[in-house]
């Protein structure tokens, strides 16, 4: 995922991640970087509602829920992300941005207005209850459809 918004300027992102009922947590691991100040984004899973919301590995975490965790340990982003049960939303930039900003002088905020907000989709697409969807017809007009047809056929042969 490029960390550009409209392919001019490296952007932060803001990662809106909701939990879904079929998936196991919010799907990635947060850890610290040896020699590098913050907490950043480890593993994120294939399928999980983080990687819906464009979380990706190595992101740096620079706010939790409008929260900006510069000076802040590990266990209390933890107890951050925690804060809400279903939702928590990250504040984060890849290390193209993270340069770009630091290179420019330029304080990472949520206020900021170039800002890419991703957020995950309602239903995890991967679930097999929702492959029906996209549908046009519901279950009683499908079921509907043979009678229709013999009715054609029965038409045709009076004709």
């Amino acid at each position: 995922m490029s960390s550009f918004k409209d392919d001019k300027v490296p952007c932060a992102r803001l990662c809106h991640i909701v939990k879904w009922d079929d998936f196991n947590g919010y799907g990635f691991n947060l850890h610290a970087q040896k020699g590098k100040n913050g907490q950043f984004i480890g593993k994120v899973d294939e399928g999980s509602p983080s990687l819906a919301a464009g979380l990706r590995q190595g992101d740096r975490i620079v706010e939790v829920n409008e929260i900006d965790i510069a000076n802040e340990t590990h266990n209390q982003v933890v107890e951050r992300i925690k804060a809400f049960a279903n939702e928590t939303k990250l504040l984060v930039v890849d290390q193209e941005a993270d340069d770009y900003f630091r290179e420019n002088n330029i304080v990472i905020k949520g206020t900021m207005s170039n800002i890419k907000v991703i957020k995950t989709p309602e239903r995890n697409p991967n679930s097999v209850e929702d492959r029906s969807e996209g549908s046009n017809c519901s279950v009683d007009e499908v079921s509907a459809l043979p009678a229709f047809f013999f009715f054609l056929f029965l038409l045709s042969l009076t004709l």
